[in-house]
C-alpha cells in the first residue's frame, strides 16, 4: 500500500498564514468592519470603489490598525471635517496622525476610514480615498496637482498659512481680503529667515519622497522646450531603472470585477461551516499579495540598478565620485 503523500505545507503554518489575511472577519475587528458584499446585482461599479473594497481587506491594514488604535476616530474628522474636536478629542487627533506619520498615504487612509464600506463612506471621504490611493493596481484616480508639485511652491505657501494662522484677527469675521493684507504686510515686516525657508523646503521635499513621488531638481531660466525635454529624459530615465513605468512593463490592468468576485468567495468560504476551500484562499491570497501600497524602489535595489547601468562602461561615472572611494 502506496504511503501517504505528506503535505509540503505544515498545517499549522497554512493556518497561521490564512489567519493574516482573515483579520476583518475576527475579533476585535469583527464587529468594526462592514463586510457587506453591496456589489452583489450592480452592473457599473467604480474602479476606485472595487480597489477600496479590496484594498482595505489587506493584512497590512488590519497589522497597522493594531498600532495606532485612534486612527479611526481620527478619520472622522477626514470625513466630517465641520466637527470640533473637545481638548481630550484633540489628544487623540494629534496622537493618531502621530502614530499614522511614515506610512504610505493610502495606507494611512485606509486605517483612519477602512472600516466603512464604500457606500457608507461620506463623499468627502470617498475622495479623499480617491486622492490617496495613488495608482495601486492601475487605478489612478489622482488629479494632476496630485501627480505634479513644485516643492518650493509648496514650502512658500506653507510659510505664507504659518504666518496666517499665526495673526489671528481680532475680528473672526474678517474678510479673507483682509486676511490676506495682513498677511502680505506681515512678510513685509518680518521676511522670514533662511533657516525657515530651508525648513520648509526639507519638509515638503520629505513629504514628497514619502509619498512616493521623484525628486528632480531643475535649473531655472532654461527655455520651456528645453525644460520639458530634460525633465522627460530624466523621468524615462528613472523609470527604466526602477522598472515602474507604463514604457517598460506596460500598463497594469484594472479587474474590479474579478477583485470583488474574489472577495465574495473568500468571505463566504471563511463564514461556511464546511471545510475552507484551500484554492479560493490562494485565489484571493494572489490578488491580496499583488497589491504594493509604496511603489518606491526599494533603497538596495535603485543602488543595485544604478551599478548595474554604469558596469559596462566605467567611464559614465563621475570620476570625482570614485575619487572619494578609491582614495
Amino acid at each position: 500500500m502506496a504511503a501517504k503523500r505528506k503535505s509540503g505545507f505544515p498545517k499549522e503554518k497554512s493556518q497561521a498564514l490564512r489567519k493574516r489575511y482573515t483579520w476583518y472577519l475576527r475579533p476585535p475587528f469583527k464587529s468594526k468592519f462592514d463586510s457587506e458584499q453591496w456589489w452583489k446585482g450592480q452592473s457599473q461599479i467604480e474602479p476606485a470603489a472595487a480597489l477600496y473594497e479590496l484594498v482595505r481587506r489587506h493584512p497590512d491594514v488590519g497589522k497597522s490598525r493594531r498600532k495606532v488604535p485612534d486612527a479611526e476616530f481620527y478619520g472622522q474628522y477626514i470625513a466630517r471635517p465641520t466637527l470640533v474636536p473637545s481638548e481630550y478629542e484633540s489628544r487623540r487627533f494629534l496622537s493618531a496622525k502621530a502614530g499614522l506619520n511614515g506610512l504610505p498615504e493610502a495606507l494611512a487612509c485606509l486605517c483612519c476610514i477602512g472600516m466603512n464600506s464604500w457606500p457608507k463612506l461620506t463623499r468627502r471621504a470617498q475622495q479623499y480615498w480617491r486622492c490617496k490611493a495613488g495608482s495601486i493596481k492601475g487605478v489612478d484616480c489622482r488629479d494632476d496637482s496630485s501627480k505634479c508639485v513644485c516643492i518650493y511652491e509648496e514650502a512658500m505657501e506653507a510659510l505664507i498659512l504659518n504666518r496666517a494662522k499665526a495673526l489671528k484677527p481680532k475680528e473672526k469675521t474678517a474678510c479673507e481680503s483682509i486676511l490676506w493684507r495682513l498677511v502680505d504686510q506681515e512678510f513685509a515686516n518680518d521676511l522670514p529667515t533662511v533657516e525657515e525657508v530651508e525648513f520648509a523646503i526639507l519638509r515638503e521635499a520629505l513629504t514628497a519622497h514619502r509619498n512616493g513621488h521623484l525628486l528632480i531638481s531643475i535649473a531655472p531660466g532654461l527655455r520651456m522646450d528645453t525644460a520639458a525635454k530634460l525633465m522627460g529624459q530624466k523621468y524615462r530615465e528613472h523609470q527604466k531603472l526602477t522598472g515602474n513605468g507604463v514604457e517598460t512593463k506596460g500598463k497594469k490592468r484594472a479587474r474590479p470585477e474579478t477583485w470583488l468576485s474574489a472577495i465574495s468567495e473568500f468571505d463566504t468560504d471563511e463564514a461556511s461551516r464546511d471545510k475552507a476551500k484551500t484554492q479560493i484562499f490562494v485565489r484571493y491570497r494572489r490578488i491580496s499579495d499583488s497589491i504594493q501600497f509604496d511603489e518606491r524602489p526599494r533603497v538596495l535595489d535603485y543602488i543595485s540598478a544604478l551599478i548595474r547601468r554604469a558596469a559596462p562602461d566605467r567611464r559614465s561615472w563621475d570620476i570625482g565620485k570614485l575619487a572619494l572611494i578609491w582614495v
